[in-house]
């Protein structure tokens, strides 16, 4: 390859550079304004070319190395024409073959004022993707950026700079620009170019790494010292690599432009950190350098990672004692020739700053560290040397509340210009779109559904009376007083199976089987997660108890099939109780009910809802019901219908229901993604059933989190069940983007339980005692708790619903 001698190959300066000094929400694009406005430190970041930068702080993006082999050149943005690096393009849920051609069109293509194109991308080229790296952020979830290099042939002056591209010489690129580019991958991207090596490379970056030095039991370590000086949590760790992050992405490392951008963002100048008078760039070129020299770094590279990031911060923290992770920071700041030693310039720079002590050359980190040990070295005039202003922790709480803030502001302001537009009903139920009813209904006086009526006929010349989907079913299941439904509604309802048991039980296995086929269909279609809305009423365990579910009609459904709020039952219809049960019957209402309301009522699967429990159970119901070969029939019949059943509900996208807990590998991956991947009757699934609370931790929070051997224990005689700890559920909410877990499969004395920093609630909604507990007031319980979620934005209520008490024989 042959340097060009012209200035499209040169390095780009202020004086013959064609980048632009851009607006907030590009990178490079527009011709030169003389005179704009230099950009704030805090508006300074990498953007993508087809769009300002998504609201997530980490995105999937494609990343363009655009080679011009004829010129030995290659493509590069700016930002304030003297940060630089790759043009990119976000993904935006397409393909990446299509974002690579679409990407292209939108840096080569240019358009006048009216739209028309006036220049279009008129060569020849190759792509090869080199590399793929995906980044694990906070919450867990996962960002990929696709590197691609596009080899340009033919180049037609292509490559000369304009629209949204600077040209740049590969040599000069790789001999000038560490003090220029973002971040460093472009070295090896080069490089790799070079060496020919171009097949995919995959790289991930997960958030196991930043977690060790919080979490490790090592106390001599310095970043360890450091953390446990700040007094650093979690989350506050979280949030300082979340702000490293939303800084560097799409690069995931700091060169020098970067890091002296980001130290501007927390606050940093000469004058706050007590060297007023000393040149900027000369003190962030320092600490830079100080940064690269950390006692104990894994890598030699010259630039840096979180952890020398982190490094800098908190050795600056205005609260930090001059302990050694501070010492060594500042002997490396003066230390300008890295030689471990103090030279004559340096120790003069030393003794200036100071104030107290003349410094001699030849001073090491022992002299130094002594010195201050024993407080000669500083006065109160110069201890602030090196220290900003405030925490950066106290910054980054600053800026998440005024997020919050000004999101709140923008969701009041829009109800209110939208509420100020249209008068009468409330934003919630502006969106929803009304039909007319094609039936009448009658209530009698005990509140119940009956006489349903058709009041839509041809005869209404501008309604549309053709029966299809939903209105088909209507017509034909939930309002046919002979619809399958309901004619097992009515019988459940009224206790007719109570005369019956002697005479009628092969027609009820015929019709019960038939119900069983439909419901079969209408769960089989249904995910492992199912979304609702509110109002929904939340109802817990049955255990095969019909008094406490003709409790709850009565108090909140009693108008089946007409009913405003959607019903989620957790799990655990048929109990305990074997012969004597009413687990049939229980799950016929349930299903009845599925079958009139498909869309209004959910069932969940429990741990007594796998052939393994219910056979000791359920099985021999049926079989002392409908004799042994029946019995065994109907039994396969219903456990076929459990294992379509989905294992979790999800209201307004932030409350998730289960029937006892969720999965170990959902703290560090989101649950639909988890879902997608699993089978049946994989672990994920069965931890969903039988994980439990493990409420000791509650009190223990601050062990717990620091070991992760500590987030679940297993249970004993519960094969892969688990007790998941305190800072398990936090994370599991936090990755998943959840506010609250209700669940059941447990039995708490009061009929409910509330956890975890009340985010984990506990119900129990039937009147049966529990075998571990045999007090007379457990025993006589006669209420059954329900959770009613009542608004959009999560208010939850328990409500308890009293049933009918159960007398000792």
């Amino acid at each position: 390859m042959s340097i060009p001698n012209n200035n499209s190959g040169r390095k780009p300066s202020s004086r013959t550079s064609n980048a632009s000094r851009t607006s907030n929400t590009s990178v490079g694009i527009g011709p030169a304004t003389p005179g704009a406005p230099i950009l704030d430190a805090q508006f300074i970041k990498l953007r993508p070319e087809n769009s300002s930068t998504p609201q997530v702080h980490t995105y999937d993006c494609l990343v363009f190395v655009i080679i011009c082999p004829e010129h030995d050149r290659v493509a590069v943005t700016s930002v304030d024409n003297e940060v630089y690096w790759f043009p990119f393009v976000t993904r935006e849920r397409r393909n990446w073959n299509k974002v690579v051609a679409e990407g292209l069109l939108g840096l080569f293509e240019l358009k006048d004022a009216d739209g028309t194109v006036i220049r279009s991308l008129n060569f020849e080229y190759k792509q090869q993707p080199i590399e793929l790296f995906r980044l694990q952020g906070v919450n867990q979830s996962w960002s990929t950026r696709m590197t691609t290099v596009v080899n340009i042939s033919h180049c037609k002056n292509s490559c000369e700079s304009g629209n949204n591209l600077i040209w740049m010489s590969v040599s000069d690129l790789l001999a000038e620009c560490d003090n220029l580019f973002w971040g460093p991958e472009y070295r090896r991207f080069i490089e790799l170019i070079r060496a020919q090596c171009l097949s995919m490379q995959v790289v991930e970056h997960t958030i196991e790494p930043i977690m060790q030095h919080f979490c490790t039991t090592n106390s001599m370590e310095l970043m360890d010292s450091l953390f446990s000086s700040c007094d650093v949590s979690t989350d506050m760790l979280f949030d300082l690599y979340d702000d490293f992050l939303v800084h560097s992405y799409p690069s995931y490392y700091m060169n020098m432009p970067s890091y002296r951008i980001y130290l501007k963002k927390c606050g940093f100048t000469p004058e706050s950190i007590g060297l007023k008078g000393m040149d900027e760039r000369i003190i962030v070129q320092a600490l830079f350098n100080a940064a690269l020299r950390r006692p104990k770094r894994s890598t030699k590279e010259n630039y840096l990672e979180f952890v020398d990031v982190a490094y800098t911060l908190l050795a600056m923290n205005p609260d930090v004692p001059n302990e050694k992770p501070r010492a060594h920071l500042l002997f490396a700041f003066y230390d300008r020739d890295q030689d471990g030693m103090l030279n004559a310039e340096e120790s003069q720079c030393l003794s200036k700053d100071n104030g107290r002590m003349r410094i001699d050359p030849g001073w090491t980190f022992t002299d130094f560290y002594s010195a201050i040990k024993h407080d000669k070295l500083f006065t109160n005039k110069s201890k602030n040397i090196l220290r900003l202003p405030e925490s950066i922790f106290i910054r980054l709480l600053a800026k998440k509340t005024a997020v919050k803030t000004n999101t709140r502001a923008a969701s009041c302001e829009n109800q209110q210009t939208q509420s100020s537009r249209e008068r009468g009903l409330c934003p919630q139920c502006k969106i929803k779109k009304f039909e007319y009813g094609r039936h009448c209904v009658t209530i009698d006086s005990m509140g119940r559904c009956v006489e349903p009526k058709i009041i839509l006929c041809s005869d209404s010349p501008n309604i549309d009376t053709g029966l299809e989907g939903k209105d088909r079913y209507s017509m034909e299941c939930a309002f046919n007083s002979n619809s399958m439904g309901n004619v097992f509604f009515d019988y459940i309802r009224n206790r007719k199976f109570v005369l019956d048991r002697e005479c009628d039980q092969l027609n009820f296995f015929n019709y019960f089987k038939q119900l069983c086929d439909h419901i079969g269909m209408l769960v089989g279609q249904q995910p492992k997660m199912v979304k609702c809305q509110s109002p929904a009423v939340v109802i817990g365990d049955l255990q095969g108890n019909l008094d406490s579910l003709f409790a709850m009609e009565r108090a909140l459904w009693r108008a089946m099939p007409i009913i405003g709020d959607e019903l989620i039952f957790l799990g655990n219809y048929t109990g305990n109780n074997g012969s004597e049960g009413h687990g049939v019957e229980v799950l016929a209402y349930l299903f009845a009910i599925k079958y009139l309301c498909p869309n209004k009522v959910t069932l969940l699967r429990g741990i007594q809802e796998t052939r393994s429990y219910n056979e000791k159970t359920l099985l021999l119901e049926c079989r002392s019901r409908f004799g042994d070969d029946l019995g065994k029939q109907l039994w396969e019949t219903v456990n076929s219908i459990f294992d379509r059943l989905p294992y979790m509900a999800l209201i307004n996208e932030q409350i998730v229901c289960s029937s006892s807990g969720f999965p170990k590998d959902s703290i560090k991956q989101r649950l639909n993604q988890l879902f997608e991947n699993v089978t049946r009757e994989c672990d994920a699934l069965l931890q969903v059933m039988t994980n439990m609370p493990d409420r000791s931790t509650e009190s223990n929070a601050r062990r717990s989190l620091r070991d992760e051997r500590l987030f679940f224990k297993p249970i004993a005689l519960m094969p892969n069940a688990f007790l998941f700890s305190c800072e398990a559920f936090r994370r599991f909410l936090r990755v998943n983007s959840f506010r609250y877990l209700i669940r059941s499969n447990e039995f708490v004395p009061n009929g409910f339980e509330v956890c975890f920093e009340k985010r984990c609630i506990t119900i129990v909604s039937n009147n049966c005692s529990s075998s571990d507990d045999n007090s007379k007031e457990t025993r006589n319980r006669n209420e059954a708790i329900v959770a009613i979620v009542t608004h959009p934005r999560g208010r939850i209520h328990l409500a308890q619903i009293e049933c009918p008490k159960i007398v000792d024989q």
